[in-house]
């Protein structure tokens, strides 16, 4: 059972969710802009037709949340500290593998 999707000519979703739908639809999107879904599951056509509508649903379900947008924040005191002692411990090992200066 294939489902075919014109997503080009869909008057219903906005340019968003769109975008959302083409970068989540992946390599079902074929070269005409539509959403091709292939259902051979099941044995029968109707349990195959029902199967290719929930995945088309819930695809353009997970396209029409927005994601969140990040907000940028500062690292904490105690993750600057941990960070320069991880650096600290690391140059103290690397220096330890050196070989010994000839200062006689």
């Amino acid at each position: 059972m294939q489902l075919r999707f014109d997503l080009e000519r869909s008057a219903v979703l906005t340019d968003g969710v769109k975008a959302r739908l083409k970068a989540l639809s992946g390599r079902r999107l074929t070269a005409d802009g539509s959403i091709l879904i292939i259902a051979r599951n099941h044995r029968t056509q109707e349990h195959n037709r029902r199967e290719a509508q929930e995945r088309l649903t819930d695809l353009i379900r997970r396209a029409l949340t927005a994601p969140k947008a990040r907000k940028a924040t500062q690292p904490t005191r105690a993750a600057r500290e941990r960070r320069l002692e991880h650096k600290t411990r690391l140059r103290r090992t690397k220096r330890l593998r050196a070989r010994p200066a000839l200062d006689d």
